[in-house]
This record gives structure tokens, sequence and C-alpha cells, in this order.
């Protein structure tokens, strides 16, 4: 765990000595009612939201360290239901939707809210958030919890969070889904850094996730610099999967001062020696991975990022294919002369290779920004890549996984401009059914019947 910044320490103690000393608290505990403590949570949760948002953004490796503060009494209890529900979303879980590893800073909160002198006000805000963590929690690990909680009458209302519909995995997924998406615009990942091999595979899981996010928003991450340059050149991790995933990432994804970088090349490089076919596959199981699920992450910015650090004399399938990419990226996908190196590069290897389909996937994403950007009134425009651009790449990649990604693009555009030309005598909308009904059935998009059943159909124009 990160220790928290002196800076941070500072004004989370001026706030806990405002918080003891309001007049806000002085009527809560004359009261005892919970209009009262609603006005203590309006005069200082704003505060205590600010703190923990500037560490989020600018330190999140002290976020742990920040949470264990905040679970002193002196707070009153206050943000704790807030960071249960970013407790509760922080660990990573499988395709059981249980966690991978038992979440002790969960147990740690849930006893801290257990033994707040306010718990039954805060009990009214944490429900949703004990039952989902408890869903994705062992029935041991749960069961060693509430023997920790003393009070009969807490144990009993943490026991009834236990939601019998979530042995079920299909419900755990729903309201996991569903929890995540009240959080979604919040930022509260954290990750340790491993200091030792078997710490690495065991923090693997979060600390990826983490780093994934930090660029996927973007955030600053002038803080992960340091210790992602230690990890780079552990040599105890050189050779695991986990380390050259970790070192790819940073090197794709974050800007680093010239010796971080220097260092990074040096390392990837004499990894690459040592291991240069492991080092090959791999890479390119890491590439698929984020092109597949990183959404869009795996810019052109990032492919370059990393080109440039590699060493490309050296004769391997990475310094092949990021000669390629390169051309792509600078050059541009229209080229003609770009065009006949993927072709002969793409010849190379077995279509359903790695390192093909992430060659296929960089090429599609040009294809599918396009698309994307293309006005209505433009689609002259969106016709031309389709009786001249894309012909090519389908001959040049013969794939079907491809064409069916531009073919998605394209009918969603197609949509649009159906949602848009209504009127089927107008010009537009003939323009657009003679193009789809000629060249989309020429490239196999669609067939004569199904081409036939889009045009019959009246379109609404959607709601706004």
């Amino acid at each position: 765990m990160y220790e928290l910044n002196a800076e941070y320490l500072t004004q989370l103690e001026e706030l806990a000595v405002g918080i003891q000393d309001s007049p806000a608290l002085a009527a809560y505990l004359n009261s005892e009612e919970e209009v009262d403590y609603n006005e203590l949570k309006s005069n200082f949760e704003p505060s205590i939201a600010e703190i923990y948002q500037d560490v989020a953004q600018n330190s999140p490796l002290q976020l742990i360290a920040l949470e264990q503060v905040l679970m002193d009494p002196v707070f009153e209890g206050l943000f704790l239901p807030k960071l249960l529900g970013y407790v509760v979303l922080r660990g990573n879980v499988n395709n059981d939707f249980k966690y991978i590893r038992p979440q002790e800073h969960f147990k740690d909160l849930i006893l801290a809210i257990s033994s707040s002198p306010n718990f039954e006000l805060l009990r009214k805000r944490i429900g949703m958030s004990v039952q989902v963590g408890f869903a994705l929690c062992s029935d041991i690990w749960i069961t060693n919890v509430l023997e920790s909680i003393e009070n009969k009458r807490v144990k009993q209302f943490f026991q009834n969070q236990k939601n019998e519909k979530f042995v079920h995995l299909a419900e755990r997924k729903l309201a996991y889904s569903r929890f995540l998406k009240q959080f979604q615009n919040d930022i509260f990942l954290s990750a340790e850094f491993p200091s030792t091999t078997g710490e690495l595979v065991v923090f693997f899981p979060q600390l990826k996730r983490f780093l994934l996010s930090r660029v996927d928003k973007p955030l600053p991450n002038e803080s992960l610099i340091t210790p992602l340059s230690e990890f780079v050149i552990n040599e105890d991790f050189w050779g695991t999967v986990e380390h050259q995933e970790i070192m790819f990432i940073f090197g794709l994804f974050f800007e680093t001062p010239e010796i971080d970088r220097i260092n990074l090349h040096k390392t990837i490089n004499k990894i690459r020696t040592d291991k240069t076919e492991v080092f090959s596959q791999r890479s390119f199981s890491i590439l698929l991975d984020l092109h597949q699920d990183g959404h869009g992450i795996l810019s052109p910015d990032a492919d370059l990022r990393l080109s440039a650090i590699l060493d490309k004399t050296m004769k391997d399938e990475l310094a092949a294919y990021y000669t390629v990419v390169d051309k792509i990226h600078k050059a541009g996908y229209t080229n003609e002369s770009v065009q006949e190196e993927i072709r002969q590069f793409h010849s190379k290897y077995d279509g359903l290779s790695e390192i093909n389909e992430c060659l296929r996937l960089t090429v599609s994403q040009y294809f599918l920004k396009l698309i994307k950007s293309i006005e209505e009134q433009d689609y002259m425009e969106f016709f031309g890549i389709f009786t001249q651009l894309f012909p090519t790449y389908q001959q040049i990649f013969n794939n079907q996984h491809f064409n069916m990604r531009i073919r998605e693009a394209a009918f969603a555009y197609i949509d649009r401009l159906q949602d848009t030309f209504l009127d089927k005598r107008g010009r537009d909308y003939q323009e657009v059914k003679k193009f789809v009904g000629r060249t989309f059935v020429e490239l196999e998009f669609v067939t004569e019947k199904e081409f036939v059943e889009r045009f019959k159909t009246v379109r609404k124009p959607k709601e706004v």
C-alpha cells in the first residue's frame, strides 16, 4: 500500500477538526434526528468528495490509504456509503462473477460501517452495495466477516443482505452490470505493483485493469511513471507474460521522460533477443486483446509510440509488423504502395494468424472512423468508399470477420440515411436505394431478398 501524501493528510486533519467542531454535528448529537445528520452530510461530504477525486485523478495508488483514513470515526461515517460502492467494484471478478481473490479492504470497510455510532443512518444507504459485494464473495468469506461483528442487530442486517437469487450466475452478472452503470463516470480504481514473482501473478489482473482505465479516460498519469519504470527493469519479472503485457501497456499508452523511455527500449529489446519467438507470439496476443477489448484504445498514436521504442533492425515478426503498421499510420491506408505492402505482408502468414488479425484490425479502425465521421448529406463520399477503397481490402484480406466489421458500420450509416431521407420518391432516398441494391449486393453485404425487405419497410424518424 502507498502512503498518503502529507498534503492530503493535512487537508483531512483540518476537515476532521471542522466536522467535530461544527454546529451541524452538535445539532445532530443533540437531536439524533436524520434531518440533522443530512445537514452534516451536505456541509462536509462535498469536501470529502473533492479530496477523494483529487487523489483518484492525480495519486490513484494512494486511494487505499485515503479510504482507511476516512474509516476513522472522527469523520462520522460521512462518504462511507459512496466508498462502499467503489470498493465493491474495484475487485476483479472472474467469468463466474466471483472475486478473483479475497477483498480484505471490503471487509475493513464493512467493519468500519458496522461499528459506526451512525450505523442506523448509514444502513439506509448501503443495502445494494452490500448485496452485490456479498454476491461476488464466497460464503466462507462472508461468514468470517459476520463473525467479526459483535452487535447482534448489526450482524442480522448484514446477514439479510445475502440475496438468494444471486446464487445464479445470470442474476449475479445482471446485478453487477446494473451496479457498475451507477458509477461509470466515477474514478475509483487503484492497484498495487508487485515486488515478488508471487505477487506478480496475484496483482496482475487488477493492475492491468487499472492501467487501461487510466488511459481510456484519459487521466493524468505522472504519478505512475516511476512505479511502472521500476516494474519494467525488475529482472525477476523478465520473461513472464504478465511482465510483457504491462510493459506493452506502458510503451503503448504512457508518455515517458527520456530516461524511462531508454530503459523501456533496452528492456524490451533485451528480452526480444533472448526469447525471440515466444516474445513475438505473446506480442500479437497482447495487441489482439487490446484491439478487441479496448474500445478503440489501441490508436495510431499508441502504435507509433511503441514502434519508436522497438529496434526494427531485429529480424523478427514484431519488427516486420511494425514496419508495415508505421507506413499505414504515416502514409495512409489509401496509399497504393502501402496497400501493396499490406498485401505482400498479409500473404506471408496464415489468414487466421494473430499477426494478420492485428493487421486487419488496424486497417478496419480507419474504415470505421471514416464511416462514422461522414455526415448524412455527404453520402456520395460514403458511396466512394465501397466502390473504390473497400473492394481493394476485401480482395487483400479475403476475411469474413473483416468484411462483417465494415458491413456493420456501413449499415449503421445506411440506417442514418434512411432515418434522414424519408421521402421514397425523393432523389436522396432513390440514390441510397440504388446504391445498396447494386453495390452492397455485389459485395455480398446483403442478399436481394434482404435488400427488398429493408427498403419496403416504412421507417419513422427517431425521437430526439
